[in-house]
């Protein structure tokens, strides 16, 4: 274990950006795939929009924990990275060390958390193959409260984060927790309604899961 922890810290310092890509996309895949198996809604067989058949293995969606695989390691990972340098930076001298770690934890909820969720979304939606029309609808079904759920969940981690872990292993330690919270997000972005409270999605009530005819 310490030989692989010291191989991948070796990693991270020579290709950070690439690394955090593979990693980020490994565990977007993985939630993808956690939430397939405990939230299965039920579909036709048919593809979001053009009426192809899905590449599937039993009931799990290759072509969607592909598309997951993609936007985390592709898309999300050099931005996270890149923000998480940028928000270490922010620093007020009249505050203290926690304080100026709330400010950061603040910046990255008002800032990034809205932004982010928005993007996935749309980003998501535009690899399904859904037009604006239902990317909009999306949205308005789904964005609100997939960011109160976010505010239950991420600024108590990021002051963890920001205040213990060192800057090149932020990523990696935010990946942690995202194994859970893209379980979630691509439930949630499958489903294609409205979710009801996050915490509600996982209690296990019976209209959040389509059953099966």
């Amino acid at each position: 274990m310490a030989s692989l922890f010291r191989w991948y810290s070796k990693q991270l310092s020579q290709s950070p950006v690439l690394t955090n890509m593979i990693t980020t996309g490994s565990l977007f895949g993985g939630g993808d795939l956690i939430s397939q198996a405990l939230f299965p809604v039920h579909e036709d067989g048919k593809s979001y929009t053009d009426g192809t058949e899905k590449l599937k293995i039993g009931n799990i969606d290759l072509a969607r924990t592909s598309r997951a695989v993609i936007y985390g390691g592709v898309l999300f990972a050099p931005i996270i990275t890149k923000w998480f340098t940028v928000i270490s930076k922010v620093h007020v001298k009249s505050f203290s060390p926690i304080g100026n770690t709330l400010l950061r934890v603040a910046v990255d909820q008002m800032c990034f958390a809205p932004v982010g969720i928005a993007a996935y979304f749309t980003g998501m939606g535009l690899m399904e193959g859904k037009n604006f029309a239902q990317i909009k609808e999306s949205l308005k079904a789904n964005y609100l409260t997939t960011l109160g759920s976010n505010y239950l969940v991420w600024p108590a981690f990021q002051f963890v984060n920001f205040k213990f872990v060192p800057l090149s292993y932020r990523v990696v330690s935010a990946n942690v927790i995202s194994l859970f919270w893209n379980s979630f997000m691509s439930y949630t972005n499958s489903k294609g309604g409205h979710i009801g409270s996050g915490i509600d999605t996982f209690s296990g009530s019976d209209d959040l899961l389509v059953k099966r005819e």
